[in-house]
């Protein structure tokens, strides 16, 4: 892969989606892609530097630009943090979904593209997906094999494989009927007032209220 140094703007969200570390600076300060280290995201859907470049500065060696799947990606675990993003509209905000954290931004940008279009498919995957774009943690060591044992455990409990595409409310409704509250207790530490949110969101007949 290489970066057109004259169209990179040297915003470094290439850095952060990079799941290889493959991307450092030169010493003139530009951003450069170490092919030794670089896999072509052979084990994910899209090449994630390219997807996230919105100057499109990244290409293969030959210039040529790698097509990417326009649909929403978005992990299990983040689809249960946009209900508690939902079920928030109406109540008055402490500040825990900020405005301005890329993280909360893209889940209203979700959200708000969901009812829009009530058919909105989007695609479950591992790891990197569009919710945490930008997102420093993905770099800090330890997080992926944290990140990917959770997401070996939703996509266990759905009984779906990554990469499956559903209509949003479906995979929302699927979640549901299949994550019991202690189940989702296990997945990452979830902070009380979020929580709240969560079983708010939650319908009075859904089995993770019944279900332990």
């Amino acid at each position: 892969m290489l970066i057109n140094k004259d169209l990179c703007s040297g915003c470094g969200i290439c850095i952060t989606e990079c799941p290889q570390k493959a991307i450092t600076k030169d010493e003139t300060g530009k951003y450069v892609i170490e092919n030794q280290l670089c896999n072509d995201c052979a084990d994910i859907s899209d090449i994630e530097c390219v997807r996230v470049c919105s100057l499109k500065a990244i290409t293969f060696n030959d210039g040529t630009l790698p097509e990417v799947d326009p649909m929403w990606r978005v992990r299990p675990e983040h689809l249960i943090w946009m209900m508690a993003l939902i079920a928030s509209r109406g109540v008055q905000d402490s500040g825990k979904y900020w405005v301005g954290q890329p993280q909360w931004d893209q889940k209203r940008r979700l959200t708000a593209a969901a009812y829009l279009d009530p058919d909105i498919k989007i695609r479950l995957t591992r790891s990197f997906d569009d919710i945490c774009q930008r997102c420093p943690a993905k770099q800090e060591p330890g997080h992926s094999e944290v990140s990917g044992k959770v997401d070996d455990m939703c996509f266990e409990k759905l009984g779906v494989a990554p990469g499956t595409v559903m209509r949003l409310w479906d995979a929302v409704q699927m979640i549901e009927e299949k994550f019991t509250i202690p189940f989702m207790k296990t997945l990452t530490p979830i902070p009380d007032d979020i929580f709240s949110d969560i079983l708010r969101f939650l319908s009075p007949g859904s089995k993770a209220l019944h279900d332990t």
